[in-house]
């Protein structure tokens, strides 16, 4: 048993040795791990920052290899596997064991040694003292705590080093994730491991002797400051360098021209040097020169356009190019390789040239092969793209009235149209419909001569023709069509004019038709409107649907229907509600007048179910007719009411007193009215200002982008003109794709601008959107064309990419000036809406004993008023913030305006006024209460009357550009009149000149032998025309040359006379331009310039305007003729005096006015210019 128990203490106490010899081993090797890996971080730094420096070249990243593994070598073997292997006896862990537990006595040590060859004494002392000894070392847990700080502490370290490693790796430079790739993994070439390299194109190739190659270089890993091409040429010593210029799209280009020799080159950027090719020439035929003739479709009414130095195509879909193909040796045949695998064999041309002619259809490639020896096909230059630009369908919308506006029966109203195609418009119509009847379409302007890309087209409606009635309407609406074989179609909103009584107080008859909103009330102002004015809209919502349905998805579209079924529905209710509640009353046998309002709403409402019915059938275009059929009825109503309110008021004012004779007054029908359209009103403008707020925030999200787009845009140009400077006549390729991505970018700007056009009927960002899709074209014809023609077609880009942007902030201050104007009007509401509570509460105290449904009516307008205050103050307080931060006058104006509302407590005081109403004894004071209230609704509307005034100061700066644009508009207005002169001259002749044109294409056919694309291919058998005009069969006019001959382009039918209705129509819009011409005249005049040709203008006019003149029609078309050459003199000195050329370009009335010729001298002046300035040597 003793010797058991002896056993038992001798293992117990070897255990405790075994234990505590692993935990000091532990404490090695986290403290040597955390050294290994404190030394290989910082080495590793070291060498990944040295490897950055020296670009990773293979020498470097073998270096610095070496370097680290050797670090990672020492530091393993001497402080991980030295440590860990090396032998330690039983004495010397007791030893360690009592150090680091001084409890101990030494009893562990003595235990240990009193074992000899590995055994213990047999001995009652030894065994007492093993005991002892385990005893002890049971207290101290075996040993299990010793070095714990010493342990955690290396951890800690071990650890914030691995987390520091991670986050430099994830976080830091890229350069640390490249060097740790390169220097953990040995076993990879050397070579491998570079992230930084430049990609060379084409790499070792053979071209034709004397031929140009473009070297294309493209870094990886890095932005280079510097990209040089050195080239080596047989025979030569050195490498010559040749800086590379950026083409836009992250790489650089470089142009190698006459290539005689072999050359050898390589491409180095910021220390990275590219590998080394080797180009070899060879006597193969090549492109030497490429001309280029556009014939554009027929309809376009464009001559043919010629490119000396073509390649790159960018044309209209249908455009026929015509290729005439130098080559640099002559070679027995040539052909055309499209990207689609079709094959165009080449004709031989005088002098060894070879020409072909192919239709574009769609975008792709095209190349040139020459025949060469052994019979194979080389490529003569590297493929030449096809960009197609699209038509862009026409524009058109009112200028005047350009908004509903209410008439008598017997006025005379002119209705303008305006119009724009980027190839011409075909023709303006004028549709209209009477009372909800079927439509007629009214022609007011047709193409005559050349087409004309900017129509201005009047039309006078003379409303006694009609015989209308007080309530009726008529309603219209422009259609545009340009001159494509398929025209593209546009159409105008919708727009109504409301026959209105004779008698109508000036300031009403002033005010125009309502436009709905407005709120509150009993009487006059547009309470009585709002009924209407919603029918109004949901018209023009059912009428914009039918129109821009293939805009919209049928999901989309089919939502959008029947939310608009919606809202008649909710608006057939109100009426419902309104005409039960009237007859509930009563009221309709004290008056006749009530009686036919009574009629009038159950005829809107059969109209407006009808309306639901289209609408519910997904048929919007059947629901527009009762749609108006109903808004008539209302219109009706809302007459009647008018007039029964303004007699009674008369009467009243009169003392007359109807009220205490027949009972009930104009206040209730005010009431019912009033109750059954706020709640209508209220969520129609609450919309209607949270979709003009989402509109806003995208304009200005544009606005940023169209800024960055003219950045980017100003860039492509340098690189476009040093581009054209390195080439300097070499036949090479056109633009770079950086041009091509800028017109995506454009054209996708366009989209979302004209899809807000659409959505908030802003005509304005819609010719913003033409101008980017016009810019977005010329970026495209910049990247397909060379030299002069590229860099002015990116200028062009340019301009109108700048003038996109300035329209566009233009309209961002026109929004301020919306917004403070809405806010104006809502603020005259509130005033309007107080006198009207004064009103009430003044009727009520000369009754004594007001009932409870007057006193709720007024409590309930007080909430209503106090709610808007609420709205109005958001409102400024945002358009302060909004003027404050762009430095707009009237900032100071509108803080002025906020602070108003608050120190007046203008809410607080509405809402606590509320409970003086009805009030007994009350009366005076409550009076007194609501004359304050009245002055500080008054101080808030003067307040907002100086920010009007300090904005409207700003604009008086923008005079000239006022005085450019009326002139420009006269322009158009009065070559749109001669146009229309013209038209109905060349009537009487058309059906001969069609069958002359008629055998012009069948000669040109046959003399051509080939028409595709709708280009009539006689074309060239009059190429002695200087224009190279054509015209298009069937008696429609194409492009003709206007320098010479009859400047009106009149035909051969002999003049004709006007008929009556002709004559009216002229001498009506005649006036308007008269006094358009007086208006520019006191502008010019307001900005110091000679309005000297107005006056002479204007005597003319008057002579059109009497009507013995148009018994002489050649007179006529002279002095229309006079008319329009003196204002385009005038424009044309207006922009020179004001100098709105700010880059020295050439502003001509219309595109393509340049003869060939004079483009020719212009392309050859500036190619002497560039062979004059000599070349820099590589």
């Amino acid at each position: 048993m003793p010797r058991t128990g002896n056993r038992h203490s001798d293992g117990q106490i070897l255990r405790v040795v075994r234990q505590v010899r692993r935990r000091w081993r532990l404490k090695l090797l986290l403290r040597g791990l955390a050294l290994t890996a404190a030394a290989v971080l910082a080495t590793f730094l070291i060498s990944a920052s040295s490897l950055e420096v020296l670009r990773f070249s293979p020498n470097a990243v073998m270096a610095m290899r070496i370097v680290l593994w050797v670090v990672v070598t020492f530091f393993l073997a001497r402080w991980i596997l030295w440590p860990l292997f090396r032998p330690v006896a039983d004495e010397r862990v007791a030893l360690y064991l009592e150090e680091n537990e001084p409890s101990l006595q030494s009893r562990v040590l003595t235990a240990v040694e009193s074992a000899r060859g590995g055994r213990f004494a047999d001995t009652e002392l030894s065994r007492e003292v093993v005991r002892r000894a385990v005893r002890r070392c049971r207290r101290i847990d075996y040993g299990r705590r010793i070095e714990q700080r010493s342990i955690r502490r290396s951890t800690g370290v071990l650890g914030g080093l691995t987390l520091a490693s991670v986050v430099l790796l994830l976080a830091g430079p890229g350069f640390l994730r490249h060097g740790m790739s390169a220097l953990f993994f040995p076993v990879r070439a050397a070579e491998s491991v570079n992230p930084y390299s430049v990609s060379i194109e084409p790499g070792d190739t053979i071209i034709s002797r004397n031929s140009d190659l473009m070297i294309s270089a493209a870094p990886h890993g890095f932005d280079p400051d510097d990209v040089i091409l050195y080239t080596r040429m047989e025979g030569e010593d050195g490498y010559s360098a040749l800086p590379m210029i950026e083409d836009g799209a992250g790489g650089h280009e470089g142009l190698l021209l006459n290539v005689a020799e072999e050359t050898t080159y390589y491409v180095e950027a910021n220390g990275v040097r590219s590998g080394t090719f080797t180009l070899g020439v060879a006597d193969l035929p090549a492109v030497d020169r490429l001309e280029m003739v556009y014939h554009f479709p027929r309809y376009t009414g464009l001559a043919p356009r010629r490119f000396e130095y073509g390649g790159d195509v960018a044309a209209l879909a249908g455009t026929r190019v015509e290729i005439t193909v130098t080559p640099t040796l002559a070679t027995p045949a040539a052909q055309v390789v499209m990207d689609t695998g079709d094959t165009l064999s080449m004709e031989t041309g005088p002098e060894g040239t070879f020409g072909a002619s192919f239709v574009v259809r769609e975008e792709g490639f095209y190349g040139i092969r020459f025949l060469a020896r052994d019979e194979v096909w080389v490529a003569g230059a590297p493929d030449y793209r096809i960009d197609v630009l699209h038509d862009q369908g026409p524009s058109i919308s009112f200028n005047r009235p350009g908004r509903d506006i209410e008439v008598s029966s017997i006025e005379e109203v002119f209705i303008e149209a305006r119009a724009d195609d980027d190839l011409g418009v075909a023709e303006i119509l004028l549709v209209y419909s009477v009372n909800g009847g079927p439509s007629d379409t009214l022609p007011i302007h047709s193409s005559a001569g050349a087409p004309l890309t900017e129509v201005t087209a009047g039309h006078t409606v003379f409303m006694e023709e009609y015989e209308l009635e007080v309530g009726d309407l008529i309603a219209y609406h422009g259609v545009a069509r340009d001159n494509a074989p398929s025209p593209g179609e546009a159409m105008t909103d919708i727009y109504f004019l409301q026959v209105r009584p004779f008698r109508r107080d000036y300031r009403e008859a002033e005010g125009g038709a309502p436009q709905g909103g407005g709120g509150g009330g009993g009487g006059g102002g547009d309470m009585e409107q709002d009924l209407s004015a919603l029918q109004r809209q949901i018209i023009a919502a059912t009428f914009n649907l039918v129109r821009d349905r293939d805009s919209y998805t049928p999901a989309s579209w089919e939502e959008n229907v029947v939310s608009v079924a919606l809202t008649q529905e909710r608006l057939r209710e109100q009426v419902e509600t309104l005409t039960q509640r009237i007859l509930n009353r009563g009221i309709t046998r004290a008056d006749e007048a009530f009686q036919r309002i009574a009629e009038a709403l159950p005829v809107a409402v059969e109209a407006m179910n009808e309306a639901v019915d289209s609408l519910r059938a997904l048929a919007p275009g059947g629901a527009i007719s009762p749609e108006q059929s109903a808004l008539r009825q209302l219109q009706k109503a809302e007459e009647t009411y008018e007039r029964f309110v303004s007699m009674e008021r008369q009467q009243q004012g009169g003392g007359g007193g109807r009220q205490g004779q027949r009972g009930p007054s104009a206040e209730d029908l005010a009431d019912l009215f009033e109750l059954e359209t706020d709640k209508l009103r209220n969520q129609y403008e609450t919309v209607q200002r949270s979709q003009q707020e989402s509109a806003d925030q995208e304009v200005d999200e544009l606005m940023e982008k169209l800024r960055e787009l003219a950045r980017r845009q100003e860039q492509e140009l340098e690189r476009q003109q040093r581009r054209a400077a390195a080439q300097q006549g070499g036949q090479a390729g056109g633009g770079s794709d950086a041009a091509r991505e800028l017109a995506e970018e454009a054209e996708e700007a366009a989209r979302e601008l004209e899809r807000l056009s659409r959505e908030t009927g802003e005509r304005q960002l819609e010719e913003i959107s033409r101008q980017l899709q016009q810019s977005a074209d010329a970026m495209r014809r910049s990247a397909a064309n060379r030299g002069t023609a590229g860099v002015a077609e990116a200028r062009s880009a340019l301009r109108r990419l700048r003038d996109a942007r300035d329209q566009l902030g233009g309209a961002q201050d026109e929004r301020l000036e919306r917004d403070l104007q809405d806010a104006r009007e809502r603020v005259d509401e509130l005033a309007r809406q107080q006198e009207d509570v004064e009103n009430r509460m003044e009727a009520m105290s000369r009754v004594g004993r007001p009932s409870a449904d007057q006193v709720g009516r007024i409590r309930e307008t007080k909430e209503s008023m106090a709610e808007e205050v609420g709205d109005i103050l958001a409102q400024l307080d945002q358009l302060a913030a909004s003027a404050r931060r762009e430095g707009t006058e009237g900032a100071r104006e509108l803080e002025d305006a906020t602070r108003t509302i608050r120190e007046t407590q203008l809410r607080e005081r509405l809402l606590y006024s509320r409970g003086l109403v009805g009030r007994p004894g009350q009366e005076e004071y409550a009076q007194a209460f609501e004359n304050q209230t009245a002055q500080a609704i008054q101080s808030l509307g003067n307040r907002l009357e100086e920010a009007a005034e300090a904005i409207q100061g700003r604009a008086e700066g923008n005079s000239q550009e006022e005085a450019l644009e009326s002139a420009r508009d006269l322009v158009r207005s009065l070559e749109s009149m001669e146009r229309r002169l013209e038209s109905s001259q060349q009537a009487s002749g058309e059906e001969g000149r069609g069958e002359q044109a008629g055998g012009e294409q069948t000669g040109g056919e046959q003399a051509g032998g080939e028409q595709t694309g709708g280009e009539q291919a006689g074309g060239e058998q009059r190429a002695g025309n200087p224009t190279g005009g054509e015209r298009a069969a069937g008696g429609t006019p194409g492009a003709r040359d206007y320098r010479e001959g009859d400047p009106r382009g009149y035909g051969g039918g002999g003049w004709r006379d006007f008929d009556p209705e002709a004559i009216r129509q002229m001498r009506r819009e005649v006036r308007e331009r008269i006094g358009e011409t007086q208006a520019l005249g006191r502008l010019l005049e307001r900005v110091g310039a000679s309005p000297q040709e107005l006056q002479d203008m204007i005597e003319a006019m008057r002579a059109l305007d009497r009507e013995g003149t148009y018994a002489d029609p050649e007179e006529v078309a002279r002095l229309q003729s006079e008319l329009v050459e003196t204002i385009k003199q005038l424009e044309f000195r207006l922009r020179r005096e004001f100098a709105v050329d700010e880059e020295g370009e050439v502003f001509l009335y219309q595109s393509g006015d340049v003869p060939e010729e004079y483009r020719a001298l212009v392309e050859e002046y500036y190619r002497a210019l560039s062979r004059g300035s000599g070349r820099e040597p590589r």
